[in-house]
């Protein structure tokens, strides 16, 4: 019987494959089963989660700014509305960094 002839990994190979072996399990662990036995995004489910009730409390902030008389009860919602802008604002000032 003739045993094969193991031939060494050089440098290079060797990483690129943990590169790939990176790329599949980030692309695993990026995948959420969802309703109906389908697969999607962890990413775009969180950001879209984000954007939702970011949304709902811009809207519910503007509207009770709008439709309150007394100034006391407008600050809690101008400070809602802050929050809300300077966490968009803060991640997309962060990123150009």
């Amino acid at each position: 019987m003739v045993t094969p002839e193991i031939k060494p990994i050089n440098e290079q190979d060797f990483r690129e494959f943990e590169l790939h072996k990176a790329e599949v399990l980030t692309e695993i662990d990026n995948e959420m089963k969802t309703c109906c036995n389908s697969v999607s995004d962890k990413r775009l489910i969180l950001l879209s989660a984000q954007i939702g009730f970011s949304s709902l409390v811009l809207i519910f902030s503007g509207l009770m700014i709008a439709l309150k008389d007394d100034d006391q009860d407008k600050s809690v919602y101008v400070s809602l509305l802050s929050s809300v802008l300077s966490f968009w604002l803060g991640n997309q000032l962060s990123e150009k960094k």
